[in-house]
């Protein structure tokens, strides 16, 4: 499967080398220059990996820790990366080779599916232990419930719903919601 990587590159022509080089290894790259697009961009797809250039400062203010993130540095700007979201997996120093550069993306992508198979595989677990409450449960209401709690724990998503189709009206129905008690209020 090809790997959408979104590139943050402050000089025009690095950042066509940069999307050229990715774009010899397989993966499909779409570039930004400000805040604004990387923003916008985040909201309209999903990224397996973002790449910052860390001259574009305000980028770093739009960072999630839910993309994971190399970092492009200078030596004297290396201690701007203060404060940021802890989803960042890699940081690779300016001035580097294609080779380096195609290293950590490598690496920085790895890192990132085997976190997203633990994952998976947490919660697969937890899915599969419910199959047990079929036999014993004969509320499918509380079956939903649970099935959703697992979800939410796991993802830790805001608010995580069950929706059915209704055969005979073709209508959607909600059967279960469960907000964490975190995320509420």
């Amino acid at each position: 499967m090809k790997k959408d990587i979104l590139l943050v590159e402050a000089s025009p022509i690095l950042s066509a080398s940069r999307t050229k080089t990715l774009e010899k290894q397989g993966y499909h790259v779409t570039d930004a220059s400000t805040a604004g697009e990387v923003a916008k961009l985040m909201r309209q797809e999903s990224y397996d990996l973002l790449i910052v250039d860390a001259e574009v400062s305000e980028v770093l203010g739009v960072l999630s820790s839910e993309v994971p993130t190399l970092i492009m540095v200078n030596e004297e700007t290396a201690g701007s990366l203060v404060g940021l979201p802890l989803g960042i997996w890699g940081v690779l120093v300016k001035p580097f080779t294609a080779s380096e550069f195609s290293r950590s993306v490598c690496e920085a992508i790895d890192k990132a599916d085997a976190v997203k198979d633990a994952m998976q595989q947490k919660t697969l677990l937890s899915l599969n232990n419910t199959s047990k409450l079929l036999t014993s449960e004969a509320d499918i209401d509380k079956f939903f419930k649970h099935i959703l709690e697992i979800v939410a724990a796991e993802t830790e998503a805001d608010r995580v719903s069950v929706v059915i189709l209704d055969e005979k009206t073709g209508e959607l129905a909600v059967k279960a919601t469960v907000q964490p008690v975190a995320s509420k209020g």
